[in-house]
């Protein structure tokens, strides 16, 4: 969890660390404390399994949706067959 140690101005309520860690306040620069283990590493650690989940599920989805497609056409080729064997059967 970050902590500021100063004040934020009212020309600019939120003022953001730059590459060093520092924010600018006028003149001075102040040091952005972090208290506690860093928690980066979880949140690249979660979203790494979030992104496979979504992965994994992605593929089932795209497996059942090939399913589903192959699926349909074979039942309307059986049913342009039982089309064309009803008409045969008129025919006659």
């Amino acid at each position: 969890m970050l902590k500021m140690d100063t004040m934020l101005t009212a020309n600019n309520p939120r003022q953001l660390p730059n590459k060093n860690g520092y924010i600018q306040n006028g003149n001075n620069d102040v040091f952005l404390e972090v208290h506690g283990p860093s928690s980066h590493m979880r949140v690249h650690k979660i979203w790494r399994w979030v992104l496979a989940a979504i992965f994994v599920l992605g593929k089932v989805f795209l497996g059942f949706a090939i399913f589903y497609y192959l699926e349909s056409k074979q039942a309307e080729a059986q049913i342009h067959e039982l089309k064309m064997e009803l008409m045969q059967i008129k025919k006659r």
